[in-house]
């Protein structure tokens, strides 16, 4: 004889669970990817805004040697119509020394910051273009307590722990599925090869069934995932509890950190305009005679640091704001969510 058999499940409420389980996972996993992303384009950011302070502090130093070489220039003026010092001179060479100095270890970080930039762009230092100005980004308008809650809605880490609160959940409702029914529809046939006599004519019979089966005992195995996916479901909302609490730290944290740059930056302002004056005043008072050459380098020396101070200040203004900025969207620490499956 010959048998053939068939089975064809109807009714799987633990796989149609299941399922849909697995759609949550890949949109957690999208979540995890996108926040990925963007935790990179800040990294990038951060690299970008050091090599430009880098950049600007070579700058700055470049025309603090003009400076000192005009100031060596004019040393040596006095000194030649037995008007000043060798020691003046030597106190003036002494000063654009230390600045080259300085300006080659500033020429060193700049360089090392375009190679973290190129190292995040994945490509060759020396493929890297120059490095463009940063513009000036949107202030900040909103309070707060606005950014607070704007970060909540936009974080991705934030949806991201969200998305495992409901797929615990719908973990939980794949366990509640193991106790309902399950549908099968069997299908069998039987050809009889041999001649069945007087049994009757029929060698080929067909038999098509609908099979329920009824879980009703298996050890308590499905009570314990019970209380065992609720554990999980509990621990889920309190992490997106503390991670709320985090956020509200971070934004909180940055905001205050972006006013405070700015209130720094409204001092070093006036810290150059101060540092100008009396630098042009030690200048004036050196050339009429009634200043000392070691009045005019500590003036050049207050002035020179006055202006890296400012603008670093000013990056750091806009850097803080960036920072800002992305605690409304992304960590900026830049971890990424896990997308594996229930939490």
């Amino acid at each position: 004889a010959i048998e053939l058999s068939a089975r064809q499940p109807l009714l799987r409420a633990q796989a149609i669970s299941a399922l849909l389980m697995a759609h949550d996972a890949r949109d957690l996993t999208e979540v995890s990817v996108e926040q990925a992303r963007q935790a990179l384009v800040l990294s990038v950011a951060r690299a970008f805004y050091g090599a430009v302070t880098a950049r600007r502090a070579v700058a700055l130093m470049e025309r603090q040697i003009e400076l000192g070489q005009e100031h060596v220039d004019a040393a040596r003026a006095r000194l030649e119509a037995q008007a000043g010092l060798a020691i003046d001179v030597a106190r003036a060479e002494l000063e654009v020394v230390t600045i080259r100095r300085q300006r080659e270890n500033a020429i060193l970080g700049y360089e090392n910051a375009r190679d973290a930039v190129a190292l995040l762009l994945a490509m060759s230092p020396d493929d890297l273009p120059l490095l463009a100005e940063p513009p000036e980004p949107e202030p900040a308008t909103s309070s707060v307590e606005d950014m607070v809650d704007e970060a909540m809605r936009r974080r991705l880490d934030v949806e991201a722990t969200r998305g495992r609160i409901h797929l615990a959940e719908r973990d939980l409702q794949s366990v509640w599925m193991s106790f309902v029914p399950t549908l099968d529809l069997a299908w069998n046939l039987t050809h009889t090869l041999t001649d069945l006599g007087g049994f009757g004519d029929r060698r080929t019979q067909w038999s098509l069934v609908v099979v329920a089966n009824f879980p009703i005992f298996d050890g308590g195995v499905r009570y314990s995932q019970l209380r065992d996916r609720r554990a999980r479901i509990r621990q889920a909302r309190l992490n997106l509890e503390l991670l709320e609490q985090s956020v509200a730290i971070e934004v909180r944290r940055s905001f205050r950190a972006w006013r405070t740059a700015i209130t720094t930056l409204e001092i070093s302002e006036r810290r150059l305009a101060l540092a100008r004056e009396a630098h042009r005043l030690a200048l004036a008072a050196y050339e009429a005679g009634a200043a000392s050459n070691l009045e005019v380098v500590d003036a050049q020396r207050m002035l020179s640091n006055a202006e890296v101070d400012i603008e670093l200040q000013r990056l750091t203004v806009q850097l803080s704001l960036i920072e800002l900025l992305a605690t409304l969207e992304i960590s900026p620490s830049g971890g990424t969510a896990s997308a594996a499956g229930a939490p």
